[in-house]
């Protein structure tokens, strides 16, 4: 053997051989250092954005900014590509070059056609067009090279005869297991309608990450191409989740969901929330209004098949969310999901209601729930003790504010885990508080969501710890729309406060809670934003929790003078006396005149049930 451009060098035989290897390995590790220091690079990259570190991001851009962010790898790739291009010249003869390079590029060109890594459309199309006139210039070079390799060319063709005549039952019997026997990608999708029911979404696939480890379509972290939703509903799902709310049947995307799950016979789940109203004319002259209707008609939905797929979908509602769930509903409706999974498209699940019987001898927040084939299934709320470090105060009458708090806990839970102490909880209220609760040992979260003001559950909540000292107290927002502090605000704010005195029947202060939200808002607001995708809900919890860990003692002990000390004390009993007469159905005669609306409706929904 020789030198392949110099043959009077004999291999292994003359001095200077040995040092042309020596340098070439040497000359070799640059190339392999920095395919290394890349893939470390994309190793440690989510760990890096999680962290939110901008100047890694910064640096490296040059390797991540040009292709799609779930298509990093490509980057290696390309890389790997380039380097097996420089090696292809050691192929002894010019065939095999040629052939070397011709499969390079082929494969090069198909994870271009597959993938579509690059961040900007009009890359894709140059990438391939260049590729592909790559292979045609390659493909035509073979006509003008001298070296003829008949021998190895032969056996080439050989070869390549018998793998497409073997491929073809192989594809006949990888269409079949794909369409058949293989199982679907995803075991649930839920469909829902983000502006009324995003964040429940979140928490409720999370719930069902966290107990079955099911794989869980979610738009926000699974959906890359909108062309595609209604065969992922078609082929990749077994059970389609319906969030039934508010402005669900207003969106055509939602429709087409439902409609593609009635014609294909994919089971159906939904889920019915208090202020769902299924009326299909209305629905469909909605619909009709809509700048996304002609979607439906694009993907061969008739008026006739949308009728039928809602009429068939009101069939299967048999899983209702009553207006006074409480903080542990989402664990009911993930046990009632499960078991209308297994049971099959036609069971009829157990109807979850939140109506709390207390039990005298146990106020460790557990809560009875009365389902519809007669059984008692029991499960935790949230507790707050002096063991608890960290609490997250949301409005729990805005079902969407309560589950943002409840993915905020499970996302903040983790980096917690080596202090337990620091773990938080969501406070609940109509759980009774230990005495002498020392707030000054806890954090506060406060959670704060569209309307939370104008809710008299939440202005009660704040009670529980706005003329103590907290060890830190950290705002955060949870919507684009939330609306900060103007003078009309605090305005009916203090309407608010008037409206809670005189339910408790004390004197009545309005600037009650005025300077403590004012002293709320000087700090400046963090963000959680539920509807994101799960990257973009984890970044955000870290940043809630580096403020938290860097939270410094917040409040005033002189916000209240005596009297009003006094009238705030009365509100928090009253609170929590009618919070357990109207959880436990015992109500004396009279009291249900003073009540407030929301509280007047939920004793009626609950001698109801009880009666029931």
């Amino acid at each position: 053997w020789t030198v392949l451009q110099f043959e009077s060098q004999i291999c292994w035989e003359e001095g200077n051989h040995a040092m042309m290897v020596a340098s070439a390995c040497v000359a070799a590790l640059m190339p392999l250092s920095f395919l290394a220091v890349v893939t470390y690079l994309l190793r440690v990259f989510p760990q890096r954005m999680q962290d939110g570190d901008i100047g890694f991001l910064s640096s490296y851009s040059f390797l991540f900014a040009r292709v799609k962010p779930e298509m990093r790898w490509y980057t290696l790739a390309l890389l790997i590509r380039n380097l097996l291009v420089a090696l292809v010249l050691m192929a002894p003869t010019a065939f095999w070059q040629i052939f070397l390079m011709q499969c390079t590029f082929v494969v090069s060109l198909c994870c271009s056609l597959f993938f579509r890594p690059w961040a900007v459309t009009a890359a894709n199309v140059l990438d391939v067009i260049g590729t592909s006139l790559v292979l045609a210039l390659f493909t035509l070079s073979a006509f003008f090279t001298d070296d003829s390799d008949t021998e190895s060319l032969a056996i080439l063709a050989l070869v390549a005869s018998i793998a497409v005549v073997a491929l073809i039952p192989v594809a006949i019997i990888a269409t079949l297991v794909r369409g058949y026997l293989r199982p679907k990608p995803f075991t649930w999708f839920i469909c829902h309608h983000k502006a009324s029911s995003g964040a429940f979404a979140r928490l409720l696939k999370m719930s069902l990450v966290d107990r079955s480890r099911d794989n869980v379509f979610l738009d926000s972290d699974n959906l890359r191409d909108l062309s595609r939703l209604f065969q992922i509903v078609k082929n990749d799902t077994e059970t389609l989740i319906v969030l039934a709310t508010r402005g669900l049947l207003n969106s055509p995307w939602c429709v087409g969901e439902i409609t593609t799950c009635c014609l294909n016979n994919v089971r159906c789940c939904p889920v019915k929330f208090p202020n769902f109203v299924l009326t299909i004319d209305a629905c469909l002259a909605q619909l009709e209004k809509h700048s996304e209707w002609g979607r439906l008609s694009e993907a061969g939905f008739a008026r006739k098949d949308i009728e039928e797929a809602l009429a068939w979908m009101s069939s299967f509602i048999n899983i209702h969310i009553d207006e006074l769930a409480g903080i542990g509903f989402v664990a009911d409706v993930v046990d009632e999901v499960r078991k209308h999974h297994l049971a099959g498209p036609g069971a009829k699940g157990m109807s979850v209601m939140s109506v709390a019987k207390s039990d005298s001898s146990n106020n460790s927040g557990r809560r009875r729930l009365n389902s519809a084939n007669g059984t008692d299934a029991v499960a935790p709320t949230g507790s707050t003790d002096q063991s608890v470090g960290t609490i997250v105060v949301v409005d729990c009458s805005n079902r969407e504010g309560l589950a943002t708090g409840l993915i905020l806990v499970k996302l903040l839970r983790p980096l917690w885990i080596q202090e337990p102490d620091k773990i938080p909880v969501v406070l609940d209220t109509s759980v009774r508080l230990p005495k002498g609760l020392a707030w000054s040992q806890k954090t506060v979260i406060l959670v704060m969501s569209v309307g939370c003001f104008a809710s008299p559950r939440f202005l009660t909540d704040l009670l529980w710890f706005a003329g103590t000292r907290v060890r830190g107290l950290v705002p955060v927002v949870t919507a684009d729309s939330f609306e900060f502090p103007t003078q009309s605000f605090y305005e009916a704010l203090e309407r608010q406060v008037v409206s809670l005195c005189r339910e408790a029947h004390v004197n009545t202060y309005p600037d009650l809670l005025t300077d403590f939200v004012e002293s709320v808002f000087e700090r400046i607001c963090k963000r959680i934003t539920p509807h994101a995708s799960i990257e973009t809900l984890t970044m955000e919890a870290k940043v809630i929790w580096k403020e938290v860990e860097e939270s410094r003692v917040f409040g005033r002990m002189d916000l209240w003078n005596k009297e009003q000390m006094e009238v705030v004390t009365t509100l928090r009993g009253h609170y929590i006396d009618s919070q357990f007469a109207y959880s436990s159905g015992v109500v004396h005669e009279g009291e249900l005149e003073h009540a407030p609306e929301v509280e007047r409706k939920s004793l009626t929904l609950a001698e109801t049930t009880f009666s029931v």
